[in-house]
């Protein structure tokens, strides 16, 4: 945080992000974003951040491993987590905003109206390590490259 009360603390908040249009997944987080967001005035002085995920994110409240309903927690071991660990690198101006862009505007509609504040830009996280979670035993650090690779 770059806030004067609590300086040098982390400071999470939450960001959408896309990695491709449906279908077309890159694995690279990009976000849309503005520096009037105090998250990203902190990422803009350290760009150091990053971004948790968990299997009960997707509302299937049949899968009893994360749906507190069905009885499980999205702090389950069998709940699967990532957490992808990098750097926040602005990309407005070059190529592959054109792809953050599409991917962004495609899962995330609203944000065309956002481009009209003047203030937003396109950034995406340059991933250092993915750490998995996805059954009991412990988690996995999984090659950034295994990872960008990674086909379903």
């Amino acid at each position: 945080s770059s806030n004067a009360a609590t300086q040098g603390f982390p400071f999470s908040n939450i960001v959408s992000f896309a990695d491709g249009v449906e279908g077309a997944g890159t694995g690279i987080p990009y976000m849309f974003v503005s520096p009037l967001d105090e998250s990203i005035t902190d990422l803009l002085k350290d760009p150091r951040m990053s971004l948790s995920l968990t299997a009960a994110q997707l509302g299937n409240q049949s899968n009893t491993d994360c749906a507190i309903a069905a009885g499980g927690d999205p702090e389950s071991p069998p709940c699967t987590r990532l957490t992808l660990t990098g750097r926040f690198v602005n990309i407005t101006g070059t190529a592959e905003a054109k792809v953050a862009e599409a991917a962004l505007y495609s899962r995330h509609p609203l944000m065309k109206e956002w481009a009209t504040l003047g203030d937003f830009f396109f950034a995406k996280m340059e991933l250092a390590q993915v750490w998995l979670i996805d059954h009991y035993g412990g988690a996995a650090r999984i090659p950034v490259q295994d990872y960008l690779e990674f086909k379903a």
